[in-house]
Formats: structure tokens, C-alpha cells, sequence
């Protein structure tokens, strides 16, 4: 119970973020006298991340439906891969916004900063919104991987050498119980 409520409680705070990340900027270009442009998640892969991020909530959300162990290992190890998945996104905006100083000097032809001592990378910033996504991918991808190690642990403890325990899920009820208090099956 407190291992489902962990596992469900990190995927909502990383879902949280990605909704941030969502709104913030991811990139920001300023050019002297002219002004600044910022783009924002909701006008690239800030949507992908976010989407993904619900997509994780809405999977933990189901463990408490849906309460078999087998369902909540699998469940836990997909979100582990949709927290990788917004992690490697936002790695790879954080990465393309430093890139694209260097594309943009290559493609002029110049070194402006060797010609003028004009640094075009102090005016091309990675937003807020990179990192909350950042920080959602890899809050979700360990809450998961904690939570699949530990049911899968306890899955490994749950019978006994010797002993019978539950058809649905293996855990080993109390000696008199009819029912499974793990997963709610009949016992015979």
C-alpha cells in the first residue's frame, strides 16, 4: 500500500512538472537592439513531454484499479520507460539550444567572436522549462525503477519454500482466510 502510494505520488509530482515545463520557456534568443524571441514548451516538445507525462499519471492512477502485483510491475516498469522518454526529450532541446550557436556561426561563415568579440552563446539561453522536463523524466523514470525493484523483491518473498499461497498472485495469505488480502482472490 505505501509502495503504491510512493509509486502514485512520484508520478503525479513528475506529471506537476511537465505540465510546468509545459508553459515555461524552453529557449531564449536575445539580440541587442532588436529584442529577445523565447519559445515556449507548448510550441515544440514541451506538448511530447507533457503528454507523456499524463500518460504516466494516468497508468499509476490505474494500479489502484487494478490490483494485481503482476499489473503494478508492469505498469511501474512502462513508466519507468515514459520517464526516460521525457528525460532523452528534454536532454536532447537542452542540447539542440547549445548546438544551434555553433550552426549559427558555421552558417554566417564567421567567428564572430574571434571577428568583433561577439559571443553569440551569451545570447542563446535554455528556458526554465527544459529543466522541469528534465527533472520530471528523471523523478518519474527512478520512482518507477524503485517501485518495480521493490514489488518485484516482494513478489520474490511472497511464498514461501513449502508452502502454498494465493493462484492469483502467490502471496501467502493469513492461514484461515478465505480471500487474498493482496489481490482479492477466493482461496480453496
Amino acid at each position: 500500500m505505501a509502495l503504491r502510494l510512493l509509486y502514485t505520488l512520484s508520478a503525479a509530482v513528475a506529471a506537476a512538472l511537465t505540465i510546468l515545463a509545459a508553459v515555461l520557456a524552453w529557449a531564449s534568443l536575445r539580440v541587442p537592439l532588436l529584442g529577445a524571441v523565447t519559445r515556449h514548451g507548448w510550441q515544440g516538445d514541451g506538448i511530447i513531454t507533457l503528454l507523456l507525462g499524463l500518460l504516466a499519471l494516468a497508468f499509476a492512477l490505474n494500479t489502484w484499479v487494478e490490483r494485481r502485483p503482476s499489473t503494478f510491475r508492469l505498469t511501474a516498469l512502462f513508466t519507468a520507460f515514459l520517464g526516460a522518454l521525457i528525460f532523452a526529450t528534454a536532454l536532447v532541446n537542452l542540447l539542440d539550444t547549445e548546438r544551434a550557436v555553433g550552426a549559427a556561426q558555421d552558417e554566417l561563415g564567421v567567428d564572430l567572436n574571434r571577428l568583433i568579440g561577439l559571443d553569440l552563446e551569451s545570447f542563446v539561453d535554455a528556458g526554465e522549462g527544459v529543466y522541469a522536463a528534465i527533472a520530471a523524466g528523471l523523478l518519474l523514470t527512478a520512482g518507477s525503477s524503485v517501485a518495480f525493484a521493490a514489488a518485484l523483491a516482494s513478489q520474490d518473498r511472497a511464498v514461501a519454500p513449502g508452502r502454498s499461497g494465493c493462484p492469483r498472485c502467490r502471496a501467502e495469505p493469513p492461514p484461515a482466510a478465505g480471500f487474498c488480502p493482496a489481490c482479492g482472490a477466493p482461496l480453496k
